[in-house]
């Protein structure tokens, strides 16, 4: 495997550190909402809603999560585990 340069590993950091602070301000916003929305354009059915976004009980918008393609075609949304929030 080739090393990466310098400049690649800076890059590397520097998006870690951004994905870091989002999860920061992500994690901030949830704990002053107390909630997590994720928001649908209809209810559940036959023909149900599509997912629109995730959002805080005061409509702003979170990036919570990454999107993953499964073998099988099928995607979820990957919340890690330390983003779970308990209401006390």
């Amino acid at each position: 495997m080739k090393k990466p340069t310098k400049a690649e590993e800076k890059a590397r950091r520097i998006e870690e550190f951004k994905a870091a602070g989002q999860f920061v301000e992500a994690m901030r916003a949830a704990r002053k909402a107390q909630a997590i929305n994720i928001i649908f354009d209809g209810p559940p059915g036959q023909e149900s809603g599509r997912f629109v976004e995730v959002e805080t009980d005061d409509g702003h918008s979170v990036n919570i999560g990454k999107w993953k393609k499964s073998k099988d075609g099928l995607w979820s949304l990957r919340i890690e585990a330390g983003f779970l929030i308990s209401e006390n």
